[in-house]
Protein backbone atom coordinates (compact mmCIF):
# COMPACT_ATOMS: atom_id res chain seq x y z
CA UNK A 1 0.00 0.00 0.00
CA UNK A 2 1.02 3.57 -0.95
CA UNK A 3 2.42 6.14 1.78
CA UNK A 4 -0.14 8.63 1.51
CA UNK A 5 1.63 12.18 1.40
CA UNK A 6 0.01 15.62 1.17
CA UNK A 7 2.09 18.38 -0.51
CA UNK A 8 1.02 22.38 0.75
CA UNK A 9 0.76 24.87 -2.09
CA UNK A 10 1.21 28.13 -0.40
CA UNK A 11 1.74 29.52 -3.81
CA UNK A 12 5.15 30.06 -3.41
CA UNK A 13 7.23 28.09 -6.49
CA UNK A 14 7.28 25.75 -8.56
CA UNK A 15 6.14 22.52 -6.85
CA UNK A 16 6.60 20.40 -9.27
CA UNK A 17 9.83 18.83 -8.98
CA UNK A 18 8.54 17.85 -5.45
CA UNK A 19 5.67 15.98 -7.04
CA UNK A 20 7.37 14.02 -9.07
CA UNK A 21 10.01 12.48 -6.87
CA UNK A 22 7.63 11.57 -4.14
CA UNK A 23 5.83 9.87 -7.43
CA UNK A 24 9.49 8.48 -8.49
CA UNK A 25 10.04 7.26 -4.65
CA UNK A 26 6.57 5.46 -5.12
CA UNK A 27 4.50 7.58 -2.62
CA UNK A 28 0.65 8.38 -3.48
CA UNK A 29 0.78 12.33 -3.57
CA UNK A 30 -1.96 15.05 -3.13
CA UNK A 31 -1.65 18.43 -3.83
CA UNK A 32 -3.72 20.39 -1.01
CA UNK A 33 -4.27 24.32 -0.56
CA UNK A 34 -6.35 23.45 2.85
CA UNK A 35 -6.06 21.08 6.29
CA UNK A 36 -9.37 19.97 5.93
CA UNK A 37 -8.46 15.96 5.23
CA UNK A 38 -4.55 16.34 6.40
CA UNK A 39 -5.26 13.47 9.29
CA UNK A 40 -5.57 11.26 6.51
CA UNK A 41 -2.01 12.11 5.84
CA UNK A 42 0.79 9.43 6.12
CA UNK A 43 2.99 12.75 6.16
CA UNK A 44 2.99 16.39 5.06
CA UNK A 45 5.55 18.24 3.14
CA UNK A 46 5.57 21.91 3.02
CA UNK A 47 8.02 22.70 -0.24
CA UNK A 48 8.46 26.18 -1.92
CA UNK A 49 10.36 29.17 -2.17
CA UNK A 50 10.41 32.90 -2.18
CA UNK A 51 8.93 35.73 0.27
CA UNK A 52 8.77 34.96 4.24
CA UNK A 53 6.26 37.22 4.90
CA UNK A 54 3.94 36.32 1.65
CA UNK A 55 4.50 31.90 3.30
CA UNK A 56 3.24 33.58 6.48
CA UNK A 57 0.44 34.98 5.77
CA UNK A 58 -1.06 32.66 3.05
CA UNK A 59 -0.79 29.60 6.01
CA UNK A 60 -2.30 31.46 8.36
CA UNK A 61 -5.49 32.22 6.35
CA UNK A 62 -5.75 28.56 6.70
CA UNK A 63 -6.81 26.32 10.14
CA UNK A 64 -3.95 26.17 11.55
CA UNK A 65 -5.13 24.65 14.47
CA UNK A 66 -5.27 21.21 12.17
CA UNK A 67 -2.20 21.77 11.38
CA UNK A 68 -0.81 22.34 14.89
CA UNK A 69 -2.36 19.17 15.93
CA UNK A 70 -1.28 16.95 13.33
CA UNK A 71 2.34 17.95 13.96
CA UNK A 72 2.42 18.64 17.44
CA UNK A 73 -0.21 16.52 19.36
CA UNK A 74 0.08 13.48 17.11
CA UNK A 75 3.70 13.77 16.24
CA UNK A 76 3.08 12.92 12.17
CA UNK A 77 5.95 13.45 10.39
CA UNK A 78 6.16 16.98 8.31
CA UNK A 79 8.92 17.79 6.03
CA UNK A 80 9.88 21.78 5.19
CA UNK A 81 11.99 22.52 2.25
CA UNK A 82 13.71 25.46 1.47
CA UNK A 83 11.08 28.27 2.88
CA UNK A 84 9.23 25.37 4.19
CA UNK A 85 11.89 25.20 6.57
CA UNK A 86 12.00 28.63 7.21
CA UNK A 87 8.16 28.58 8.14
CA UNK A 88 9.06 26.31 10.98
CA UNK A 89 11.41 28.90 12.89
CA UNK A 90 9.85 31.68 15.19
CA UNK A 91 10.22 34.61 13.17
CA UNK A 92 11.74 35.80 9.77
CA UNK A 93 13.02 39.36 8.36
CA UNK A 94 12.68 40.24 5.00
CA UNK A 95 12.74 43.21 3.74
CA UNK A 96 12.58 45.27 6.85
CA UNK A 97 8.85 43.58 7.96
CA UNK A 98 8.57 40.93 10.98
CA UNK A 99 6.67 37.99 10.18
CA UNK A 100 6.14 35.25 12.77
CA UNK A 101 6.45 31.74 11.96
CA UNK A 102 5.35 28.30 13.10
CA UNK A 103 7.95 28.59 15.82
CA UNK A 104 8.47 24.57 15.73
CA UNK A 105 12.06 25.45 16.34
CA UNK A 106 13.22 28.86 17.95
CA UNK A 107 15.13 31.49 15.80
CA UNK A 108 14.97 33.77 13.40
CA UNK A 109 15.18 33.87 9.76
CA UNK A 110 18.04 36.32 8.12
CA UNK A 111 19.61 37.69 5.02
CA UNK A 112 22.77 36.11 4.54
CA UNK A 113 25.92 38.65 5.26
CA UNK A 114 29.38 38.05 3.75
CA UNK A 115 30.75 37.44 7.49
CA UNK A 116 33.34 34.75 7.03
CA UNK A 117 36.22 36.69 5.11
CA UNK A 118 37.25 33.61 2.92
CA UNK A 119 40.08 35.22 0.26
CA UNK A 120 38.72 35.33 -3.39
CA UNK A 121 35.03 34.82 -2.35
CA UNK A 122 33.10 36.16 -4.81
CA UNK A 123 29.51 36.78 -2.41
CA UNK A 124 26.27 37.22 -4.30
CA UNK A 125 22.67 36.59 -3.43
CA UNK A 126 20.47 34.62 -3.92
CA UNK A 127 22.75 31.95 -2.81
CA UNK A 128 21.95 29.46 -5.86
CA UNK A 129 23.76 26.09 -7.14
CA UNK A 130 25.32 23.49 -4.95
CA UNK A 131 27.19 23.35 -2.16
CA UNK A 132 28.25 20.83 0.22
CA UNK A 133 26.56 20.13 4.14
CA UNK A 134 29.12 19.77 7.06
CA UNK A 135 27.41 17.35 9.90
CA UNK A 136 26.99 18.06 13.24
CA UNK A 137 24.90 15.09 14.64
CA UNK A 138 24.09 11.66 13.29
CA UNK A 139 20.17 11.32 12.12
CA UNK A 140 18.78 8.71 10.76
CA UNK A 141 18.10 11.19 7.30
CA UNK A 142 21.94 11.22 6.83
CA UNK A 143 22.10 7.48 6.11
CA UNK A 144 24.67 6.95 3.18
CA UNK A 145 24.79 10.44 3.27
CA UNK A 146 28.50 11.46 4.15
CA UNK A 147 29.88 14.77 5.31
CA UNK A 148 30.33 17.21 2.82
CA UNK A 149 28.16 15.66 0.19
CA UNK A 150 26.45 18.33 -2.25
CA UNK A 151 23.13 19.51 -2.41
CA UNK A 152 21.63 22.32 -4.82
CA UNK A 153 20.38 25.34 -2.95
CA UNK A 154 17.94 28.66 -3.57
CA UNK A 155 17.90 31.24 -0.73
CA UNK A 156 18.64 34.54 0.56
CA UNK A 157 17.72 34.36 4.01
CA UNK A 158 18.17 31.54 6.79
CA UNK A 159 19.06 30.87 10.00
CA UNK A 160 22.55 31.41 11.43
CA UNK A 161 21.97 30.13 14.45
CA UNK A 162 24.15 26.77 13.75
CA UNK A 163 24.29 26.02 17.65
CA UNK A 164 21.04 25.64 17.83
CA UNK A 165 20.01 21.89 19.55
CA UNK A 166 18.25 20.88 16.87
CA UNK A 167 20.85 21.45 14.13
CA UNK A 168 21.66 18.17 12.30
CA UNK A 169 23.83 19.98 9.06
CA UNK A 170 25.33 23.33 8.49
CA UNK A 171 26.36 25.05 5.34
CA UNK A 172 28.86 27.76 4.62
CA UNK A 173 27.94 30.82 2.26
CA UNK A 174 28.49 34.00 3.51
CA UNK A 175 27.62 33.03 7.05
CA UNK A 176 27.49 29.93 8.49
CA UNK A 177 23.70 28.30 8.51
CA UNK A 178 21.57 25.56 9.42
CA UNK A 179 20.91 23.12 6.47
CA UNK A 180 19.09 19.87 8.27
CA UNK A 181 16.80 20.59 11.52
CA UNK A 182 15.44 17.68 12.97
CA UNK A 183 13.14 17.57 16.08
CA UNK A 184 11.59 14.03 16.87
CA UNK A 185 8.40 14.41 13.70
CA UNK A 186 9.95 17.53 12.17
CA UNK A 187 12.72 17.94 9.51
CA UNK A 188 13.48 20.71 7.54
CA UNK A 189 15.82 20.82 4.72
CA UNK A 190 17.31 24.45 3.35
CA UNK A 191 18.46 22.78 0.05
CA UNK A 192 16.27 21.52 -2.51
CA UNK A 193 16.29 17.45 -2.41
CA UNK A 194 13.85 17.18 -5.30
CA UNK A 195 16.79 19.17 -7.07
CA UNK A 196 20.13 17.73 -5.93
CA UNK A 197 19.96 14.02 -8.00
CA UNK A 198 21.04 11.30 -5.94
CA UNK A 199 21.72 12.58 -3.20
CA UNK A 200 18.13 14.00 -3.02
CA UNK A 201 16.99 10.79 -3.54
CA UNK A 202 18.62 9.13 -0.86
CA UNK A 203 17.98 11.86 1.65
CA UNK A 204 13.88 11.74 1.01
CA UNK A 205 14.09 8.02 0.57
CA UNK A 206 15.59 7.94 4.22
CA UNK A 207 13.03 10.01 5.51
CA UNK A 208 10.45 7.90 3.85
CA UNK A 209 11.05 4.88 5.49
CA UNK A 210 12.80 6.24 8.64
CA UNK A 211 9.99 9.00 9.49
CA UNK A 212 6.85 7.89 7.64
CA UNK A 213 4.67 5.25 9.07
CA UNK A 214 1.36 4.29 7.15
Amino acid sequence: MKLKLKILDLKCGNINSVINIFNFLGCDVEIINNFKKIDEASGLVIPGNGNYDHVSKEIRKLDTNRLFNYVLEKQKPTLGICIGLQLFFSRGFENNTISNGLNFFEGDIVKLKNQLNKKNFDFSLPHIGWNNIKIIKNSNLLKDIKDDESFYFLHSYACTNIDNQFCVAKTSYGNEFVSIMEKKNIVGLQFHPEKSHDNGVRILKNWIENYVKD
